[in-house]
């Protein structure tokens, strides 16, 4: 709970971009709440660079979370903005991939919006393929944005 500031200043500098998460701008005490209710099978995975918290990868199970379902994870990257490009992303993505898969998970579904050619380039390199797109998915200061759907094996 003690890291509940820094994601918070975290997602509200990316929702203020307003062009890569469909998250709202959220307060410490929202923050806080989100992370008591992550489950046993989820997990947030920060990143420190010279003891500051510079970004966060969150794993969670499927939406619905079914029985049927419960082989598949959900994730999402939240870098600041000056520490984006630096090779942050793919080590905790490389953890959060060994973490899920000591878990028992065997795939990881993302989505991305269609026009942040850099959070898709990360996916990609990290082995997510291409499955389908979301048309007008997401509406942003009245501005429609498409998603990308992303999947990778593990």
């Amino acid at each position: 709970m003690r890291d509940a500031r820094a994601l918070t200043g975290i997602i509200n500098s990316v929702v203020k971009e307003g062009r890569f998460t469909t998250f709202s701008k959220m307060s410490e005490k929202d923050c806080r709440k989100y992370m008591r209710s992550i489950g046993s099978n989820e997990t947030i995975l920060v990143a420190e660079l010279g003891g500051k918290i510079v970004g966060f990868q969150f794993f969670e199970r499927f939406p619905g979370g079914t029985e049927a379902n419960k082989h598949v994870g959900t994730m999402g990257t939240f870098l600041s903005k000056g520490y984006r490009g630096r090779g942050i992303g793919p080590k905790m993505a490389e953890r959060t991939f060994g973490w899920a898969k000591s878990k028992g998970f065997k795939k990881v579904v993302t989505w991305v919006f269609e026009d942040n050619v850099g959070g898709l380039r990360f996916y990609r390199r990290r082995g997510f393929k291409r499955v389908g797109k979301w048309k007008k998915q997401v509406k942003i200061d009245g501005k429609y944005h498409n998603e990308i759907v992303l999947e990778k094996f593990l």
